[in-house]
């Protein structure tokens, strides 16, 4: 038997642009010895999420069900908040991910947050600088900052930005990659899971070549 410790990084998100950029991380994952994922979706746009789910064959473990017709920012929020929680103390993550710049994203690291669970922000650093354009992206990701413990840049000019927010370098990952690739971010994702849970064997079984820098 094993004495390997497994430890669960609980991945969130609810549209289909966060579950195209999530899914290349969540195989990683399952590819990294003493790292488990465990996939929550919020359904905060569920048919079209489904169909990538399908392609990408992920199956939810949790599933909020948060979708309404005619929903509003607000009530996403506040059902993600209602219903994330128990999820977590379920789960008990070592850590959570989300993606991008959704509602989704920015209550799930908050509900993270609240629960004390370390939040890794993939695809950080983008910036228009104006909060309303695009709304309410724009917020929603200079939120889920300051929120997160490790922020996954997806260009060195991402970077930048954190560091200007005076970021501590260390946390801070880039992978330069083409537009719309979808194996951006997993192979940094995991190393610093890895490092933070302080894993005996942590090591990528399936490493993604590093784009030229």
């Amino acid at each position: 038997m094993s004495d390997l410790v497994t430890a669960r990084i609980l991945c969130v998100f609810g549209t289909r642009p966060e579950a195209i950029k999530m899914a290349p991380v969540i195989r990683a994952l399952a590819g990294t010895p003493a790292l488990e994922p465990v996939v929550c979706v919020t359904d905060q746009h569920r048919e079209m999420l489904d169909q990538v789910l399908e392609f990408f064959d992920i199956r939810p473990d949790h599933r909020l069900g948060v979708m309404r017709d005619g929903q509003s920012p607000s009530e996403v929020a506040a059902r993600v908040l209602q219903r994330l929680p128990p999820v977590l103390v379920k789960v008990d993550p070592a850590a959570v991910l989300v993606q991008g710049d959704t509602t989704t994203t920015l209550a799930a690291a908050l509900a993270a947050f609240y629960g004390g669970i370390p939040v890794g922000h993939i695809e950080a650093g983008l910036r228009t600088y104006r909060k309303e354009a695009p709304f309410p992206e724009e917020a929603n990701r200079q939120m889920t900052t300051a929120i997160s413990e490790w922020h996954f840049a997806p260009t060195a000019w991402a970077r930048r930005t954190r560091s200007r927010l005076r970021q501590r370098p260390e946390l801070v990952r880039v992978r330069l990659c083409p537009p719309c690739t979808v194996l951006a971010f997993e192979e940094p994702v995991c190393i610093r899971l890895a490092e933070r849970a302080n894993l005996p064997g942590a090591t990528i079984a399936h490493p993604v070549p590093r784009a030229p820098e």
